[in-house]
């Protein structure tokens, strides 16, 4: 309701304004009358008037004087001033424009419709001056949260100032100035990506929904909090407590807010997060120790699984770590072996595996460098013998993408476990040597093919292939469906066949397929052939 000052000399006048229209439907209310603007001016200044609708002429203070006093006044509580003015006072009609009028009445020409129509304008511009400063105050409140949440951001994760960080402004520095009045807790979320996600990142509309699931949860807290979303995909939370709250208050609200957090957020989402909540502290000096605090904590998912909340007891004393130089010795070993093919390389790396688990509770940094380290040695590995990586994974990702992409040590072991085992078997000697018969096979027939009139044996090819003539045998057979002996005789005698219409004598083909003895020449011909060289000959003369 806005309220309205009459101020007229004459009380009629006053009463007729008074009565004139019904100021309940306009929204108004007759809150005061004065004779003079000296009064007018006092019932102002001690009271919220919206309208002052002032007589020109008047004894002690007239309009005018009340709009030069009224100048003074702060813009947001100065009411708006309509004038009533005679017919031939128009001079001052416009010299009280100038001071601050924003309309006018004629004095005697009171009618309802008139005034409605000037008092309503000026409720118009009252309502539009409202809602202009509640827009500027809503737009002033956003920067405000705007620039505590940047300084919040650069106080957690300082970056270097020929970067360009924009000094706060002073209301913001006096907030941060006033953090040494209250105690801050730190709180680190990393959404667990390959929980409930089949792809890596979130989409911009599931982050917006994230960031409004979250804000949800930290407004129902009866205390002043901030979200911060970090570069790294992470996300802070900024808990601000009084002092006087006991550490056991404060580490009971924020496991609270966590807990309904985590749960609101699988339940919504079907997402989950690992949190680390950091150690209490005053001031944000101690804002980024406090956040790389909390940021190592939520990092333990690596090594403790994913979607728990760890607070600073959970963080391992480093005197208990294990040596970091025992897997490399541990990695050589089963290396080795993988080449040798001895199936002891199996536990090498139970027990590899055994001591990064224990090891990643105090270097996880450390356990995905020696895992970065074997995939390395498993390239060389693989190179050695003509393997590659398309060999062992049927995944398009690099296998050292792949290791950055695992989120726990179970999901890293599971992954690694099947890349050592692919690899044991692609460079295992026994299939070595499985895969190169064919080959091995091949070379051999070629030899015999362009060297059949050599002597040629077993021991000769076998010898040239290093293997035994047992197995060098046994495996010619298996590769080419015939023996040693019929191969070599086939080979001889399709040869012969081609010379026999050359006109060259039977004993000088025998000699030059190889067979320095004619009778013998024509058993093995007789045997392939199931014919005599002789009748062969005959044969193909009578066609």
């Amino acid at each position: 309701m806005i309220s309205i000052l009459l101020v007229d000399d004459e009380p009629i006048v006053r009463l007729a304004l008074r009565e004139l229209t019904d100021w309940g439907q306009l929204g108004c209310e007759i809150a005061a009358e004065a004779a003079n603007g000296r009064e007018a001016l006092e019932i102002v200044r001690s009271n919220r008037i919206g309208i002052v609708i002032i007589d020109l002429t008047m004894p002690i203070m007239n309009g005018l004087e009340f709009l030069k006093q009224l100048k003074h006044s702060d813009d947001l509580s100065k009411p708006r001033v309509i004038v009533l003015s005679a017919y031939s006072n128009y001079e001052y009609v416009r010299e009280a424009f100038l001071h601050g009028a924003v309309d006018y009445i004629i004095k005697d020409d009171l009618e309802e419709a008139a005034v409605t129509a000037v008092v309503s304008k000026a409720i118009e511009a009252i309502g539009e001056t409202t809602r202009a400063h509640e827009r500027s105050l809503r737009e002033e409140e956003r920067l405000y949260v705007q620039g505590k949440e940047a300084a919040t951001r650069q106080a957690l994760n300082p970056i270097t100032p020929e970067s360009g960080v924009e000094m706060p402004s002073p209301r913001v520095a006096q907030w941060l100035a006033g953090t040494l009045q209250s105690t801050q807790l730190i709180i680190c979320l990393k959404i667990d990506r390959s929980y409930g996600l089949g792809e890596r990142t979130l989409d911009e509309e599931r982050e917006r929904f994230l960031r409004r699931s979250i804000l949800q949860v930290m407004e129902s807290q009866d205390r002043e909090c901030y979200l911060i979303p970090l570069q790294s995909g992470d996300w802070a939370i900024l808990l601000l407590f009084s002092h006087e709250d006991r550490v056991q208050l404060v580490r009971h609200q924020a496991s609270d807010l966590l807990n309904r957090l985590t749960s609101q957020l699988k339940h919504y989402m079907n997402l989950s997060v690992s949190v680390g909540v950091s150690e209490p502290c005053v001031g944000h000096n101690f804002w980024n120790e406090r956040y790389q605090q909390a940021n190592r904590l939520a990092s333990l998912r690596y090594a403790t699984g994913l979607g728990r909340i760890h607070f600073p007891e959970n963080l391992p004393m480093p005197s208990k770590s294990p040596r970091t130089d025992t897997s490399a010795g541990l990695f050589t070993n089963l290396l080795y072996k993988l080449e040798k093919g001895n199936l002891s390389w199996r536990s090498d790396w139970t027990e590899i595996c055994k001591l990064l688990e224990h090891e990643v509770l105090f270097s996880q940094e450390s356990v995905r460098r020696a895992f970065r380290s074997l995939l390395w040695e498993l390239q060389a590995l693989l190179h050695a013998y003509n393997r590659d990586w398309s060999q062992v994974t049927e995944s398009a990702m690099e296998p050292f993408q792949r290791l950055e992409e695992c989120e726990t040590l179970s999901d890293t072991l599971r992954w690694m476990d099947k890349i050592v085992n692919d690899c044991a078997n692609l460079v295992d000697p026994a299939r070595r040597v499985e895969e190169a018969v064919p080959r091995m096979i091949e070379a051999a027939c070629k030899y015999i093919d362009r060297n059949f009139s050599e002597p040629l044996s077993l021991q000769l090819l076998s010898e040239m292939a290093g293997v035994s003539e047992s197995y060098f045998s046994k495996q010619f057979a298996k590769e080419s469906g015939c023996n040693f002996v019929d191969y070599v005789a086939k080979v001889r005698v399709e040869m012969a066949k081609k010379w026999m219409g050359s006109g060259m004598k039977l004993y000088e083909i025998a000699e030059r397929v190889g067979y320095p003895n004619q009778a013998h020449f024509s058993k093995v011909f007789r045997k392939v052939a199931g014919e005599t060289p002789q009748e062969y000959r005959e044969r193909i003369r009578l066609r």
